[in-house]
């Protein structure tokens, strides 16, 4: 590209810089409301233990237990056993620990889309740990604390704000790349401003050509 037409299409990208920007932040909120409007509710439901010796190093191996394929069917089979077995979103849920630092408490999480149905998946995960981890780890020695009593709606905010700046940044660069380069090798003279501004001459007349 040559010298005067970079000097044109940076012209051009400030030019266009605020529709771009402005196209942005419209589909960004698009976004936003579509996100709010398709993505369901999920729902957190805790349980506490406590870890009963001094050997908390264990709990960090615990949550390895908890994505095993062991684990995990053990947990199916008590939700097919269940009330909850011809719950067509039976599947849709998910199992995490979490832990303090130097902590012997823990707590085993679960969220999915009903809030009935993640009090019951912590629980039954909860006595299913406990039943089972020392056949996987031996040192492990756990107690419950406390039961999943309630469930807690998960906040969206941060994946839509996620969504929020993808969407912004992609439409604000295809705007705005688009834009400059589809008038730059248009050569098209859309107004005095553009010529002056853009081009940088300014307009001493006009005149038509005839056959």
């Amino acid at each position: 590209m040559s010298t005067w037409k970079q000097i044109i299409l940076f012209k051009l990208l400030k030019r266009n810089f605020f529709k771009s920007l402005l196209t942005g932040l419209v589909f960004a909120v698009i976004g936003i409301g579509l996100g709010i409007f398709v993505k369901p509710a999920t729902y957190e439901s805790s349980g506490q233990m406590v870890q009963n010796d001094n050997n908390y190093g264990l709990i960090n191996s615990y949550g390895q237990y908890l994505t095993s394929a062991e684990y995990k069917s053990k947990l199916q089979a008590e939700i097919d056993q269940s009330s909850w077995k011809n719950y067509s979103k039976k599947d849709d849920y998910s199992v995490s620990i979490s832990t303090g630092t130097s902590s012997p408490f823990f707590s085993i999480n679960i969220i999915s889309p009903n809030p009935s149905y993640s009090i019951f998946l912590a629980n039954h995960a909860m006595s299913l740990f406990i039943s089972n981890i020392g056949k996987y780890l031996s040192g492990a020695n756990v107690s419950l604390v406390n039961n999943a009593k309630k469930s807690t709606r998960v906040s969206i905010k941060r994946s839509l704000m996620a969504i929020a700046m993808t969407v912004f940044v992609v439409v604000f660069f295809l705007v705005l790349i688009i834009s400059s380069f589809r008038q730059l090798m248009l050569g098209k003279v859309k107004s005095d401003d553009y010529l002056r501004s853009v081009v940088g001459i300014n307009k001493i007349g006009t005149f038509d050509i005839k056959n």
